[in-house]
Formats: C-alpha cells, structure tokens, sequence
C-alpha cells in the first residue's frame, strides 16, 4: 500500500531519512552530487514543494525520489531527486520508485517526465535509458532526458523491471511511501 505521511512524527521522520541518504551519498560519490548545495535548506524545500516517495523495508530507507508535478501550465513533471542506498542497488528499487512516479504523473494527465543526470552516472544513465528516457540535451553540464506520458500504455515495469502492482508494494514487499506535498508541521 502507498501509504501518505502527515503527522509531524512522520514528516519529521521523513526529513532525517532524506537527509541521512543525501549526507551518504554525497560522502560515497567523489564529486558532484548536489556540490554546494546546503542539504538542510535543499531537503526543507523538497518537503514543501514536491512529493516524496520513499522505498522502505523494516525501517530502513532503501529508495528516496522526489517528483515536481505542480506545473499545470507546461504539464511537465520532474525528478529532482532519485537515490537508492548502495547495499539496496540491482534490487529494482529505482524502477519501483519510477513507476509510482509514472503512475503519479499519468494519473494527473501531465504529458512529459524529465529528470537531470550527471555524464559520470552512467548507472544511472542506463537505468533512465533502459526505462524509457531519452536524451534531450545537456543543461548545466547535466544530461536532460525526457519520458513522453503515454496514457494508454501500462506502466514500464513489463520492460524494464518489476511494477508495483494495484497494491502499490515493490517487488519484495517492501512499503513504499508517498510523502504529502507541502504539509505543514
């Protein structure tokens, strides 16, 4: 189940996991992950103005992305942020988190899904690529993919990895969250 997060335990909780997946990726990763970002502001602002979907097991974050789907007028939505902790990679947790995206987004009729990547991720590069993205250009020495939201295709998950299901549980039974959007403390 996708369960929304409102009470301030939960938000709370939520922060110190965005902040504890940041803080060891930016440790891990040489260069380049979020560099001069200050991770406090930069996780306030995630909690206010996107949705939050956290992949979990037993307690412990596995998966974090963050969607941007609030531009009604250009219908574009937007992947800020997707990490999954080191110990969880190869398991289909960023897949499982990019289909609840899908589902997100085409449930708001919007009609594109982009997302920034580094040239040096190539993981990550395969994994967008292998998913559906295609490349668009660099901007800001990132590499811009977009997904066209195609309404009457099923969800990737067939192509690419393991779909959530109507239950909205990840492959292994692990809950996946959503953190409400802008929800006050």
């Amino acid at each position: 189940m996708i369960e929304c997060i409102a009470s301030k335990m939960g938000r709370t909780m939520t922060r110190a996991m965005l902040l504890e997946m940041l803080e060891a990726e930016r440790s891990r990763v040489e260069s380049g992950f979020l560099d001069g970002v200050v991770l406090d502001a930069y996780v306030d602002k995630l909690l206010q103005h996107s949705e939050i979907l956290i992949r979990s097991q037993g307690g412990r974050c596995l998966g974090v992305l963050a969607l941007y789907c609030n531009n009604w007028r250009s219908r574009k939505a937007f992947i800020s942020l997707l990490v999954v902790s080191p110990e969880a990679r190869g398991r289909g947790i960023a897949v499982d988190l990019l289909n609840q995206a899908c589902r997100t987004v085409r449930a708001r009729d919007f009609l594109c899904l982009g997302i920034e990547v580094s040239p040096e991720n190539r993981a990550a590069l395969a994994c967008y690529s292998r998913f559906g993205f295609s490349s668009c250009g660099i901007r800001n020495g990132l590499i811009s993919m977009e997904m066209l939201m195609l309404h009457d295709q099923s969800v990737l998950g067939s192509r690419s990895g393991p779909d959530l299901g109507a239950q909205g549980l990840g492959s292994s039974g692990e809950l996946l969250q959503t953190v409400a959007q802008g929800v006050s403390e």
